[in-house]
């Protein structure tokens, strides 16, 4: 934004004589500086506006809003891709990509998601890339990652309104037990804090050849256990003794780190941490886009001094922001590329498999469906294998299958083919699948569980349950007593022996109420989400006749169960999007800006320190985007009544060289 001092604009009628001098014999102090950081976490592909998500183009809509007139860096803190819906993942990811780059992300932590497709898919610049020179216009950083080709960056310095800001990224160091082995083959990830604080020293000693930084911030792939926001809670996650490996991060960082952005664990964090002279903001924002982290930060420009800090995490859904068309168009681009993918047959089925329905032609989530357990099923045959968690039992929540698998063709591919999109369109949440350990007495109570607390939006929740698990319940009984028996392969469950128990992601972090899967221990996620294992079990076991027969007894039924229903309602026909016309040439082009114009490659500033090897040094930028613009407080070209001034102001930045060369050579201290 244009640069426009008030004292200086005072004095400009008092003639350029005087003003010159007085530049020249006593420099003016520098104003503060106010620069905003925006922040994302675990946007997983969430491109479409659907299931409670906001979708790209209204997350890209608070962005620009966001960041108008105010200088800005829009970052990330990791899992950008991997478990994406089907939209997403059968491209690759490449369209969350181009829309992240067309927002104006600056950077991004490495996530656990990332490596989703083995190490070798995200550097290869052809279909990710990891220095912010491939189809990924922005570099990722991994300051606790090793033993990769090409390397990970530990840091990137963006100037942002006249401030270098060095943002640093970790991943969390379970991730070699959360993606598959032979994709981070010789790959080691180590103490995130540890790996942090080294890189926050470097931005901060002193050295030029280090890349030094004003500000440091610490985008993080660990996140906390419990959402965040009361003080109580704070001091907790600040003190840690809360908030698990993010906790210790958070008490564990050293005082060059200026503001810490987690991730990770899909939960809303907003704290500002009471620290020596200020506070160090904490925040987490959600997941999908849903949240926004905002923490805005005020600089001395002279001495690289924070003199202020807050932060915050806003709500896309909730606050007023209008979605940004061009995104849009490449949205419904990916949809319609993504439609024709979608006609691809994957498997077949003998019978509709179908949920529960009410003789109303109402889905009825309380009770069992045939295709709950066959779910239940799949995701158990996925984990089975003790490499892959060694599953002994899965369970799947009624809310996550959003239609059915018809026997009827729903265009030419023939009665009994299921086709990608059909798979897609029962599980479209790409949430994770996890294997995660229980004892007996938890299983049991998971299954309690499924009768609702008070006031819920359904009293009951019947969770599908794998092939070999059986109980028997009585809903007469006391809340929290109704399952009188759990018996698996016929066994009974022993209370205090240990099972591998297979669910999503949305279960085993307690979604609708099943906090018994949230108390799982041993987590194992080998990066597969719950439309991959369907579509890899359909195309192995067609054709896949669905196992009718009831997994529950009531308590003093009599006779042979009925078998679960194969009836569904038939949804009609949704024709696929059309392909949109070149989202580019609709576009409206940006400010004219030397130094934001995407056309132009971003070299850093004249005066910037040379990079640490690794590291990256660029200027505010607003990546690739040829329409969306994020304020970096860049000036805009001086218009000729500016002249004069600009020429004094150059004389006077001369004579002032030294200081503004020591303040970068020094860094923050």
């Amino acid at each position: 934004m244009p640069v426009r001092h008030p004292v200086l604009t005072a004095l400009a009628g008092a003639g350029a004589t005087v003003l010159a001098c007085g530049l020249l014999a006593a420099p003016a102090q520098a104003a503060p500086v106010s620069i905003r950081v925006l922040t994302i976490n675990d946007f997983h592909g969430r491109l479409v506006a659907e299931s409670g998500a906001p979708g790209a183009a209204l997350l890209a809509g608070a962005v620009s809003q966001l960041s108008a007139g105010q200088p800005t860096a829009f970052v990330s803190a990791g899992d950008n891709i991997g478990a994406s819906p089907f939209v997403s993942a059968v491209q690759d990811d490449a369209p969350t990509v181009d829309v992240l780059n067309r927002m104006g992300l600056i950077t991004s932590a490495v996530g656990n998601h990332e490596f989703d497709r083995g190490y070798d898919f995200l550097a290869d610049d052809e279909t990710h890339g990891v220095r912010g020179e491939g189809l990924a216009g922005f570099p990722m950083l991994g300051a606790n990652v090793s033993g990769e080709t090409p390397g990970l960056a530990p840091y990137d310095v963006v100037e942002v309104g006249g401030v270098d800001v060095g943002f640093v990224g970790v991943v969390t160091e379970q991730t070699p037990s959360l993606v598959a082995a032979d994709g981070i083959a010789g790959i080691t990830f180590t103490d995130p804090t540890a790996a942090a604080n080294t890189a926050a020293e470097a931005l901060s000693d002193g050295v030029a050849a280090n890349g030094e930084a004003d500000v440091v911030v610490l985008l993080a792939h660990e996140g906390a256990e419990e959402p965040t926001t009361a003080p109580a809670d704070c001091a907790a996650l600040a003190a840690g003794t809360a908030g698990g490996a993010f906790g210790d991060i958070v008490s564990g960082v050293s005082d060059d780190v200026d503001v810490v952005v987690g991730g990770h664990t899909h939960l809303t964090v907003a704290c500002d941490v009471p620290r020596a002279g200020g506070v160090l903001p904490v925040v987490e924002a959600n997941s999908y886009g849903m949240s926004l982290g905002q923490v805005d930060l005020t600089v001395d420009s002279t001495t690289g001094e924070v003199l202020s800090a807050g932060g915050r995490v806003v709500d896309v859904m909730t606050g007023g922001f209008t979605p940004d068309a061009t995104i849009q168009c490449v949205v419904d681009t990916a949809r319609a590329d993504a439609a024709v993918v979608g006609e691809v047959p994957v498997g077949e089925i003998t019978t509709t498999v179908a949920r529960a329905f009410g003789a109303d032609g109402r889905e009825d989530r309380g009770r069992e469906s045939a295709l709950g357990n066959l779910i239940a099923d799949v995701q158990l045959d996925a984990t089975a294998d003790p490499a892959l968690g060694g599953a002994q039992m899965a369970f799947m929540n009624p809310g996550g299958i959003r239609a059915d698998l018809q026997l009827a063709a729903s265009g030419d591919e023939g009665e009994g083919v299921v086709t990608y999109a059909e798979a897609a369109t029962v599980q479209p949440f790409a949430n994770g699948v996890v294997t995660i350990t229980l004892d007996g007495a938890e299983v049991d109570a998971a299954l309690e569980q499924q009768w609702q607390p008070a006031g819920s939006s359904r009293p009951f929740l019947a969770l599908g349950v794998s092939e070999g698990l059986t109980y028997t319940y009585d809903p007469a009984r006391a809340q929290g007593d109704r399952v009188v028996s759990v018996s698996l392969d016929g066994v009974p469950l022993d209370p205090a022996a240990e099972y591998r128990v297979t669910v999503n992601s949305f279960l085993a972090t307690g979604g609708d109420n099943f906090a018994a899967f949230a108390g799982g221990e041993d987590r194992q996620d080998n990066g597969f989400n719950d439309l991959n294992v369907l579509v890899d079990y359909l195309a192995a076991n067609s054709p896949v006749t669905p196992d009718l027969t009831p997994r529950r007894t009531l308590v003093g039924a009599t006779g042979t169960p009925a078998p679960l229903s194969t009836t569904a309602p038939v949804a009609p026909a949704t024709p696929a999007p059309p392909r949109p016309a070149d989202c580019d040439a609709a576009a409206p082009s940006p400010s004219p800006s030397p130094s934001t114009s995407p056309a132009a490659s971003p070299t850093p500033s004249a005066s910037a320190a040379a990079p640490a090897p690794g590291a990256t040094v660029r200027p505010g930028t607003t990546g690739s985007n040829p329409g969306l613009r994020v304020d970096t407080g860049r000036t805009d070209p001086v218009s000729s009544a500016q002249a004069p001034l600009l020429v004094l102001l150059l004389l006077a930045a001369a004579a002032g060289g030294t200081a503004v060369a020591l303040r970068r050579a020094r860094g923050r201290h």
